[in-house]
């Protein structure tokens, strides 16, 4: 351990300037990043590791749950096409957070934003880091009109200091359902070490729910 937290507090999503300067301190490291040439850093977050395996570690906990095993399996040929077709596959890639959200950064007046744990931190879609940011203030914020206007506090700082084309701005939603993905799939492997108790039947509604509401986001038919 390097330090334990950064001066300041947890960003406040309800505070403008704060979420403001979160997207735009995104949108510097993105491009710092650009300028680092570190091959074969922690592999790489592409659609073997990000859909096939995480998909191959929860599956088999959906053996009770058939439609939604079919429907993970049917979202995931989706994803992989989606990620693996134009434009996607010409989109902005390099090292990223990985697990970019409020309660990994502090804000303070005076010094800024803080972010720490980068223990997900790879080479992969620059988009993730912000699907990652969307998709925990989806968990946290149940108000679908404060969701967006924080949503769009964040895209306009990130803009400040990196170009995001509307086009972009639009596929957002396909790193959503990876981060969804990714924690079904990484909550599954820990449970030798923490328990599985807690992943019942209500954890696996909530979190299949997510996942047909953005694949209706992005016209991909529920089955």
């Amino acid at each position: 351990m390097l330090f334990r937290g950064g001066k300041g507090q947890p960003i406040n999503v309800r505070e403008v300037k704060q979420v403001q300067d979160f997207g735009a301190w995104t949108g510097t490291f993105h491009n710092i990043t650009d300028r680092l040439d570190l091959p074969g850093v922690r592999g790489a977050m592409d659609t073997q590791r990000m859909v096939y395996y995480n998909l191959a570690q929860f599956l088999p906990r959906l053996a009770g749950r058939p439609n939604n095993a079919s429907f993970a399996e049917h979202l995931a040929e989706q994803l992989v096409e989606r990620l693996t077709s134009r434009p996607l596959n010409q989109h902005d890639i390099g090292i990223i957070h990985g697990d970019l959200h409020s309660g990994n950064s502090v804000y303070h007046e005076e010094n800024g934003i803080h972010t720490f744990d980068f223990s997900d931190s790879a080479f992969g879609w620059r988009l993730y880091d912000l699907g990652v940011f969307l998709f925990s203030i989806r968990a946290r914020i149940p108000q679908k009109q404060q969701r967006t206007r924080v949503w769009n506090q964040f895209v306009r700082g990130y803009r400040t200091q990196r170009a995001l084309k509307r086009e972009q701005l639009k596929q957002v939603v396909i790193f959503v359902v990876l981060k969804e993905f990714w924690l079904l799939g990484f909550h599954t492997t820990v449970g030798d070490r923490h328990g599985i108790g807690w992943l019942h039947e209500e954890y696996y509604d909530a979190a299949f729910k997510r996942l047909r509401e953005a694949a209706k986001e992005l016209d991909i038919e529920n089955i």
